[in-house]
């Protein structure tokens, strides 16, 4: 399609970037142009390259599509649009953050560098009735596909095939009254311990009351885990 040229603007008044008509002709196409912001300052103040914000501005209660919407900062989606479609080998992202260096850059001392961030400030702000709030939230959607999940799937996934271990696979830092919390919904995963000798509820040995069931090196495995600690 034509596109007019009217398109071509920078308001310099107001700071605003607007893609100009070749810009919006390769998003239109499916081919957008990367946004490209180079840094050569040994000291470069804080920087984002694309920034949107949401502004709600109400001076009362706000709802969200009256208690069943979103309001979004920032949104990425893949659609399987069409019936026939099959996702083959590749990988689909709806949101995508990465931290590279294509060149022989160092990560050093002091650096707090992260592939994804999500975070969440209410230090001018408050907490009333309980709300469900976590800096990063990942949900498989309102129901399931008729085929179910598959064995490979996880809420959350993380990975490292390089040949140099992490420190760790997950880290946690910060006050709070329990390291985790787990609900399982039905599921079976946190069971009565076993009685039987090598089991986790064995008298003899552990006398665990129940257990929390992983899958580990190919294989069911059974934490143990005591109800009371007294």
């Amino acid at each position: 399609m034509g596109l007019p040229t009217y398109y071509n603007l920078l308001d310099t008044a107001r700071g605003d970037f607007v893609l100009n008509a070749a810009a919006l002709a390769a998003i239109m196409g499916g081919s957008p142009t990367a946004i490209v912001d180079t840094i050569p300052s040994t000291n470069p103040a804080t920087t984002r390259v694309g920034y949107n914000q949401a502004v709600l501005s109400y001076a009362g209660a706000v709802t969200a599509g009256n208690g069943s919407g979103s309001i979004v900062g920032t949104r990425g989606e893949i659609n399987v649009g069409n019936a026939a479609t099959v996702l083959g080998a590749g990988y689909y992202f709806g949101t995508q953050g990465k931290v590279t260096s294509v060149a022989s850059g160092t990560v050093g001392a002091g650096a707090r560098a992260f592939g994804l961030v999500g975070q969440f400030d209410l230090s001018l702000g408050s907490v009333t009735g309980n709300p469900q709030i976590s800096a990063v939230w990942g949900d498989m959607g309102a129901t399931s596909p008729g085929s179910g999940w598959g064995t490979s799937s996880s809420i959350l996934s993380g990975q490292n095939t390089t040949a140099a271990a992490v420190n760790s696979h997950t880290y946690t830092y910060g006050k709070a009254t329990y390291w985790t919390e787990i609900e399982q919904n039905g599921s079976t995963f946190y069971r009565a311990a076993g009685t039987s000798g090598g089991s986790a509820g064995d008298a003899a040995h552990c006398a665990a009351q129940k257990v929390l069931t992983c899958y580990i090196e190919g294989a069911a495995a059974y934490i143990p885990v005591f109800t009371q600690n007294t």
